[in-house]
């Protein structure tokens, strides 16, 4: 179903399909979820969009029955959480394989461009579905959804992903296998798609499943309490030049990376425009994948479920301020590269004897989250007729205080995208910040 939203008239459903699961998996049951898992549960779910060129032909029941071969290959997505209680005022949450279906909504908003989605701040949260929610509503809501908008002069695709399930790298193997399956016709081609592995990836000292206090699944804190704020949207656009000048000057003593630089340069930015006292706190939190870092068993190739979490940087906004860009970008760089196997062995189970959920919304407003990836593949989704020439995040309609950055690759190599949501004042504040925006474009 497409959500309220204040443009909602834009918007208007064709069809909604409830798509299951056509085959009968040997796995079929129940999957217990990790640490990583169950502390995303208070989360929004993770939305992508994909803007398209119009299709010369209409390309709806290829999306559709394409989308239907996917969740073949991801079935446990077919499924939804459930919660057994336990006498001693204990739970646990799991994922059954109850092939209650995957949404798909086919949609229509004749009345939008490409230019809508590309010009500064528009609210598209009504291309979105399932918006609102968070990891708990898997309950009582699919795990996956996916909306194609049809839009004036182009095409909309985009899928939301329960991220208690799944995080980025999950959720863009299911959308790259999508799209391979929607411009591959020959069914030998089939076999160079990179499967996905539901084996569960764990250590031997946490066992499974994790009992959970009895109020884990309550809903105060900051996901229902805290005051909300009128938030901008807007897209920047680092070119490959730019990036590369950004990385020379952050890199002057100690070599760091294209997404090291980047991060640091926004969070000072976000730090000058909120216009902070000297001494106030000013904290990036970084979400760090350990999929490819040398842990013992290995994560396998393939894993689908979240494997990875916050890792957070304080400062004081004056420190921040007069430090260079080289020597924030050590701090990320040190922060990140921190998290070894003892490390993550550590957290988990430390998570395990206590355990709390991420809030996606942290209360403070000196906070900013920074998450995704400059590694997904995102302009290489071809369903059929060309590559993306957009890429949207989808924000929640209720913000908060926060800041929220994610950054991914741009269409040309070696570019980087960033897409922020800051308080109208924040981003107003960003957006003459000459420093920042010199690199921008």
């Amino acid at each position: 179903m497409v959500m309220d939203s204040p443009n909602k008239n834009r918007v208007s459903t064709v069809s909604n399909h409830t798509v299951k699961s056509s085959q009968n998996h040997p796995t079929a049951g129940r999957r217990h979820l990790t640490p990583f898992d169950l502390a995303s549960m208070k989360i929004k779910y993770i939305h992508y969009g994909l803007l398209y060129k119009k299709p010369i032909a209409s390309s709806i029941s290829n999306l559709l029955s394409s989308f239907s071969k996917t969740l073949d290959l991801f079935h446990p997505l077919s499924g939804r959480l459930v919660t057994t209680n336990h006498d001693d005022n204990t739970i646990f949450i799991s994922l059954d394989f109850t092939n209650e279906g995957a949404e798909f909504i086919h949609a229509s908003a004749p009345s939008v461009s490409i230019h809508d989605f590309t010009s500064d701040g528009p609210d598209i949260s009504d291309f979105f579905s399932l918006i609102d929610l968070i990891g708990l509503d898997g309950i009582d809501h699919p795990l996956l959804a996916a909306q194609v908008t049809e839009l004036a002069d182009g095409l909309f695709i985009a899928c939301a992903f329960n991220h208690a399930v799944a995080d980025g790298a999950s959720a863009w193997h299911f959308i790259n296998t999508w799209s391979f399956y929607s411009r591959c016709t020959n069914n030998e081609n089939a076999l160079l798609v990179s499967l996905p592995d539901f084996e569960l990836w764990f250590i031997d000292s946490c066992p499974l499943p994790i009992r959970l206090p009895i109020n884990f699944t309550d809903r105060s804190g900051p996901v229902s309490d805290v005051s909300t704020y009128a938030v901008e949207n807007r897209i920047f656009y680092f070119s490959a030049e730019h990036v590369a000048s950004l990385k020379a000057r952050a890199s002057e003593r100690v070599q760091v990376s294209t997404l090291q630089a980047v991060l640091a340069h926004a969070w000072k930015a976000i730090t000058r425009a909120r216009k902070l006292k000297p001494e106030d706190s000013t904290i990036l939190i970084v979400i760090v994948g350990y999929r490819t870092r040398k842990l013992n068993p290995a994560v396998p190739e393939g894993y689908f479920g979240n494997i990875g979490n916050g890792v957070g940087i304080r400062e004081t906004a004056k420190e921040l301020k007069e430090e260079s860009l080289g020597k924030t970008a050590m701090r990320v760089k040190k922060a990140i590269s921190g998290r070894g196997e003892e490390e993550v062995y550590k957290w988990v189970r430390a998570w395990s004897e206590n355990p709390v959920t991420h809030e996606g919304d942290p209360e403070t407003g000196n906070v900013v989250l920074m998450g995704e990836s400059n590694r997904f593949d995102i302009y290489g989704n071809d369903f059929g007729w060309g590559k993306p020439i957009g890429f949207r995040y989808g924000w929640p309609k209720r913000k908060v205080n926060s800041g929220f950055v994610k950054i991914v690759t741009g269409k040309e190599e070696g570019s980087v995208e960033l897409d922020v949501a800051l308080r109208e004042g924040v981003m107003r504040a960003l957006l003459e910040d000459e420093e920042f925006m010199a690199v921008v474009g």
